[in-house]
């Protein structure tokens, strides 16, 4: 091997990020099923078609010419309509114009609210069981998660109830702690945090000036214990 080529190789590599920057678990098992032809209880695959309203809709946006940018924040027709759902089912009402931002997924809406907020070597508290992507895109902006694992008692259904500490929350808590991120209900445990833990957490944010971002995606999938 040449010297030139020799100096290539030891300047062309990966990342020190890019190792671990791999794709959810939930989406290895989606591959793999794909892959002996099993039956997909991993990840949330539709199996239905898309409604016709929908489908009508985008078709008419193709026929009508809408493929240019857009404001960054998202259209403003559909800033309103977040808005108004807000209004009708939180009690308060968000700014269109200022406080609302449309973005490619939850995952996406995640990434930028971190760009936002923190910077690299800040902590950011994960409560666990945790989706896998969030831990990901802290370490993808070298932000560091802090896990607080949830604890495991026997619920009345024969499944885990998982707890929260708030006294584990709080000895994880550093310095450099910037934010905490809540999901509820929660991926992939589906762990629903009670109105107690949450006030619990809200407290703890308060008393150490923390960011708390939010996960909600599953917020309408609550259901009564079987």
């Amino acid at each position: 091997m040449s010297s030139v080529e020799t100096l290539v190789k030891r300047s062309l590599a990966l990342s020190d990020l890019a190792p671990r920057a791999v794709q959810s678990e939930i989406r290895a098992m989606t591959a793999e099923c794909d892959r002996i032809g099993g039956i997909n209880l991993a990840q949330g695959v539709c199996d239905t078609g898309v409604p016709e309203v929908v489908a009508e809709g985008a078709i008419a946006a193709i026929r009508g010419g809408e493929n240019i940018y857009t404001r960054m924040d998202g259209i403003a027709r559909l800033r309103q309509a977040i808005a108004g759902q807000v209004e009708r089912t939180r009690g308060f009402a968000p700014d269109p114009e200022r406080e609302v931002v449309v973005t490619s997924g939850a995952t996406g809406a995640y990434h930028a609210a971190a760009m936002a907020l923190l910077n690299p070597g800040d902590e950011v508290l994960l409560f666990e069981p945790m989706y896998g992507y969030h831990a990901v895109t802290l370490l993808s902006l070298r932000v560091k998660p802090v896990v607080v694992s949830l604890r495991a008692e026997p619920a009345a259904n024969g499944g885990p109830a998982w707890k929260l500490d708030l006294a584990a929350v709080r000895a994880a808590i550093t310095p450099r702690t910037r934010a905490m991120l809540i999901n509820t209900p929660a991926n992939p445990s589906g762990k629903v945090f009670t109105r107690a833990e949450i006030e619990g957490l809200a407290a703890i944010a308060c008393e150490h000036d923390l960011f708390v971002l939010t996960d909600e995606i599953y917020e309408h999938f609550v259901y009564g214990v079987c």
